[in-house]
């Protein structure tokens, strides 16, 4: 009967407005989730770009919004490139021109390499995984700190150092620490479970390094930043200045 169904209990609503409600949540929280995913591979491509090529040939500032607009491509979140410049400040035709003129470059110097493993989709795999399996805690109680770990990781080196998994973990284990739970059993006993005792104490020195790099990265100041800028702009190679007329 319909007062005992599942159409009454779950899918009838109070009004449009709870209706809109919802589907802006959802709509949100893919945007969101997103735009973790486009920040860290735009990132990756940006740290892998910069390991063969120097600042003073190619301006960051270029390879930034660039490296931005291919990551959209590569995570299926496509914008078209005068819907990408509109978000822009300054001539946006200007803009437009430089990215797709450095699109095929980055390409070619990453070797066509786009695929990004980002920890961001392992450390919800192990959100997952802990509340199956574990659930004496409240696994989403550890989403905060944990993503928030990783967002301060994409201002290190550790993806060109560590796995995903690793990052992911150090994640995981860095929030716990702050709010207070141990994971140390759920680590050893069920994530790692029949690992050798070397496997288990090589993880533990990747997260201990990892945790150190994140906690310990220095901070840039406005005033650096600024005199790095107006050093770069009098050594950079004009020939691959789009706004030279060398």
């Amino acid at each position: 009967m319909f007062a005992s169904s599942s159409h009454l209990k779950f899918w009838t609503f109070s009004g449009e407005a709870e209706l809109q409600t919802l589907r802006s949540e959802t709509s949100q929280k893919y945007l969101n989730q997103h735009a973790i995913h486009l920040s860290g591979t735009a990132l990756v491509f940006f740290k892998r770009f910069y390991l063969n090529n120097s600042v003073m040939d190619y301006h960051p500032r270029d390879l930034m919004l660039t490296c931005i607009y291919l990551s959209c491509k590569v995570e299926e979140f496509y914008v078209p490139i005068g819907q990408f410049v509109k978000n822009l400040k300054g001539d946006r035709e200007k803009f437009a021109d430089i990215i797709l003129g450095f699109e095929l470059l980055l390409m070619q110097k990453v070797h066509y390499h786009l695929t990004i493993h980002n920890p961001f989709r392992a450390l919800e795999g192990l959100f997952i995984d802990l509340k199956t399996r574990n659930k004496e805690i409240d696994a989403e109680k550890l989403r905060k700190y944990g993503e928030e770990f990783l967002d301060q990781s994409l201002g290190t080196d550790a993806s060109l150092i560590f796995s995903p998994s690793q990052i992911a973990l150090s994640a995981l284990l860095a929030s716990s620490s702050k709010e207070g739970c141990n994971l140390d059993s759920y680590v050893t006993d069920k994530l790692l479970k029949g690992a050798s005792e070397a496997d288990l104490q090589k993880t533990i020195l990747q997260v201990k390094r990892i945790r150190y790099m994140v906690k310990n990265q220095e901070p840039l100041h406005k005033q650096t930043i600024q005199q790095i800028q107006k050093k770069l702009e009098k050594c950079r190679n004009q020939e691959n200045n789009p706004e030279s007329e060398v």
